[in-house]
């Protein structure tokens, strides 16, 4: 009886030492996973690469054909790294609407580029009335050489370059980049009217603008000609949330239209573009060191070259009424974008004529 009594009792002492011993396990078990761990787990889902362009960036080009935007439009169609998908004519810049497109269809013939849709809107600011000279306007829509040169086939399936636009950039499979060397109320009127667009833009260079310099509308002045012409067109496309570089006065001021490049020019021009624009300055030689810059010329290249500029930010708005119309305001309450503020004036140069004389 004795025996069987110390049988129970051994037991029952090991049934329950294994309860106690589980519930202590199963205790720790709950604490350690309601703990956070101590380390990263070894394997992860990495996160899916974003699909990166490899070919040529589609542009647009959006321009008042003045005699510099010549050169910028020269130089983007015949840029292997650009695929200019049309060409839109601002019909409140310096060219006008019919001679206007007339004159880009023959910068299409002069780069022997492919067909592209040309087309002109807006021969009016969104608002004010204010308007280049008109001896600057009869000058540039006489063009140079016009006679000589054929127009290139126009691809545009209607006259209106906001729809234009629209339709350009609704078809591409790829953001698409803008270069707006004019006033910027095709621009303005197309994010206006078209908001779906504005996930297809990827960027806006903009020759315009004057931040931290001086305008080029007279002594004293603040603005600059293509943001006084429709200043709240201006506002609309700096407030669209679409990244915006100027090409500013701050930085096309490094590239005055001097003997250099002039020189530079005489020594090489062996392709059409080239001969053409070396032979507009050599026609007009009362340009070089007059007060004209390479405006529109330094923007394209700063949009194709990023390096080759160094770039300041700023919060900027444009008066849009007064003594000041035009003119560029920094403010906290002004949308941040940024503007060139400097450029190398012989690596800017070498990069578009290049590219002009067919070199690259």
């Amino acid at each position: 009886m004795k025996k069987r009594t110390i049988i129970i009792f051994v037991l029952l002492f090991c049934l329950l030492s294994a309860c106690a011993f589980g519930a202590k396990t199963l205790a720790k078990d709950e604490a350690a996973s309601s703990q956070p761990p101590t380390q990263a787990p070894t394997e992860t889902a990495a996160p899916t690469p974003t699909a990166t362009p490899t070919g040529p960036k589609p542009v647009i080009i959006d321009t008042d054909m003045a005699v510099d935007d010549w050169g910028a439009i020269l130089y983007l169609l015949q840029n292997k790294n650009a695929d200019v998908l049309g060409i839109s004519l601002v019909g409140d810049g310096e060219a006008t609407c019919v001679p206007g497109v007339d004159n880009i269809l023959r910068l299409v013939s002069i780069a022997e580029h492919a067909p592209i849709p040309v087309a002109c809107a807006n021969p009016k600011p969104l608002a004010g009335n204010n308007t280049f000279p008109g001896e600057w306007r009869s000058s540039v829509n006489a063009f140079f050489r016009k006679s000589e040169l054929s127009r290139a086939e126009n691809t545009a399936t209607t006259d209106n370059s906001v729809e234009m636009m629209k339709d350009l950039l609704m078809t591409s499979p790829e953001q698409v980049t803008f270069l707006i060397t004019g006033p910027t109320t095709n621009v303005a009127q197309l994010l206006e009217d078209y908001l779906e667009v504005k996930e297809k833009i990827a960027h806006f260079y903009i020759m315009g603008g004057a931040v931290n310099t001086a305008g080029n509308m007279g002594e004293g002045s603040t603005a600059e000609w293509n943001f006084y012409i429709d200043p709240a067109a201006d506002n609309i496309v700096l407030g669209a949330g679409i990244p915006v570089t100027l090409g500013s006065l701050d930085y096309t001021d490094y590239f005055p239209l001097d003997n250099y490049y002039y020189e530079k020019m005489m020594l090489r021009h062996d392709s059409p573009a080239a001969d053409f624009l070396f032979g507009y300055e050599e026609a007009n030689s009362w340009r070089r060191n007059s007060g004209n810059y390479l405006w529109d010329q330094s923007t394209a290249v700063m949009m194709m070259n990023e390096s080759m500029a160094k770039y300041k930010p700023a919060r900027m708005c444009v008066v849009e009424e007064g003594e000041n119309e035009g003119a560029i305001i920094q403010d906290s309450g002004c949308p941040e974008h940024r503007y060139g503020s400097s450029g190398n004036k012989t690596e800017v140069f070498e990069e578009y004529w290049q590219v002009i004389n067919r070199e690259k």
